[in-house]
């Protein structure tokens, strides 16, 4: 694709984004990374850093991040994401659910416990709000009673 689109095509970034999917997929985080960082810094000049494509690599940038244990970055690109996918979707979409519950990922292996608990929160409430994402909640659920038990609040786990 390089060769024949040039280095700045979108056709390249889907192909590293695709490649960092591939590479995450395998616990090949780091190469991952470098290839979803290629990506981005295409889709950033090529779409812009509010278009749906940039915001995926962003997400999928602070998912690889929290892997490799590197928070402050997984944080700052999961951030961008949120921000992104509400200008996109609205507040109270699946989308921006979902990306409150990887910040609650980031925060709790960062052991940031608050904030994790009120991204779980704002992740079950979101999803809560439609019968549709409703079977969703699950996951953000139980990570915030995992959260609860850690912190040692046994009676709050018990009600989440």
């Amino acid at each position: 694709f390089e060769q024949s689109l040039g280095r700045k095509h979108f056709h390249v970034a889907a192909a590293m984004n695709g490649l960092g999917l591939m590479l995450a997929s395998r616990h090949l985080n780091a190469e991952a990374k470098q290839a979803y960082v290629e990506a981005l810094d295409i889709l950033v000049d090529a779409m812009g850093e509010g278009h749906a494509h940039t915001t995926n690599v962003l997400n999928n940038l602070g998912l690889v991040c929290t892997q490799l244990g590197e928070y402050s970055e997984a944080e700052a690109y999961s951030l961008r994401a949120l921000k992104n996918k509400r200008a996109l979707h609205g507040e109270e979409s699946v989308d921006v659910a979902l990306s409150h519950d990887n910040l609650g990922d980031l925060y709790s292996r960062w052991q940031k416990w608050e904030q994790a608990q009120q991204e779980y929160r704002e992740s079950i409430r979101i999803l809560a709000l439609n019968e549709d994402t409703k079977r969703y909640f699950a996951y953000p659920q139980g990570r915030l009673i995992a959260v609860l038990v850690e912190l040692g609040d046994l009676k709050a786990a018990a009600q989440a």
